[in-house]
C-alpha cells in the first residue's frame, strides 16, 4: 500500500556571515530567509486513474534591504493541492488544484504586492 505514495521534503539553510558592526554603511542586499522548508505527499495513482498531491511550503521571516527600501518580510506558510484523473478513452488527463489553498496572503520581497490564491483546472489531450 505505501508503495503507491510519494513523500518528499527539503530544507534550506542560508546564513550570511557578515559583521555589520565592522561595516555599518555597507548593504549586502542578501535577501533570503535563513530557513525554508518544503514537503509534499501524493500518489500518481491512488486508485485506478486517480492521483493527488499536497505540498506545504514555509519560510521564516527575514530583513530585506535594497536601494528602494528596507523592511521585514514576515514568515509564511502555504499549502498547495492538486487532484488528477486520467481518462484513457479520451486520451486525456484532467487536473484541478489550488496554490495557497488556505488563502493567507503573503509576500516574499519588501515593497512587492501580496500573493493570493490561484485555483485552476486543466485538460491535457492526447498525452497517453
Amino acid at each position: 500500500m505505501l508503495k503507491k505514495f510519494d513523500f518528499t521534503a527539503n530544507y534550506t539553510f542560508t546564513k550570511q556571515d557578515f559583521d555589520r558592526t565592522l561595516y555599518p554603511d555597507f548593504r549586502t542586499n542578501f535577501n533570503t530567509p535563513e530557513h525554508k522548508v518544503k514537503a509534499s505527499f501524493g500518489s500518481t495513482e491512488l486508485v485506478d486513474n486517480f492521483g493527488f498531491n499536497v505540498a506545504w511550503r514555509w519560510s521564516d521571516d527575514y530583513f530585506w534591504e535594497a536601494t528602494f527600501g528596507n523592511g521585514l518580510v514576515p514568515e509564511y506558510h502555504v499549502v498547495d493541492a492538486q487532484i488528477n484523473l486520467v481518462v484513457p478513452s479520451f486520451k486525456s488527463t484532467f487536473k484541478a488544484g489550488a496554490t495557497n489553498l488556505l488563502g493567507d496572503e503573503y509576500f516574499t520581497a519588501f515593497g512587492t504586492g501580496h500573493i493570493g490564491s490561484m485555483y485552476y483546472i486543466s485538460w491535457t489531450i492526447n498525452n497517453l
